[in-house]
């Protein structure tokens, strides 16, 4: 399954969660801030299998727009 959450998503917590535990394990990662939005990937089962932070490109400057001589 595939669904969008935004900052006030009642399962927003679990995908924090989710995030800080796979950085932890793979990076030994403290991660503290995380993108409003996510695009969440789910198996049948409910558990989540994979998650995308973003941000609006009308909230400020993109992170591509550093390796380009104009903004996007």
């Amino acid at each position: 399954m595939f669904d969008v959450l935004h900052k006030e998503h009642p399962d927003i917590e679990a995908v924090h969660t989710f995030v800080r535990d796979v950085f932890r394990r793979a990076y030994a990662a403290d991660v503290r801030s995380f993108m409003p939005n996510f695009a969440r990937v789910s198996a049948k089962d409910g558990n989540v299998r994979a998650v995308m932070g973003f941000r609006d490109a009308e909230d400020g400057p993109l992170y591509l727009e550093n390796y380009m001589d104009e903004k996007i």
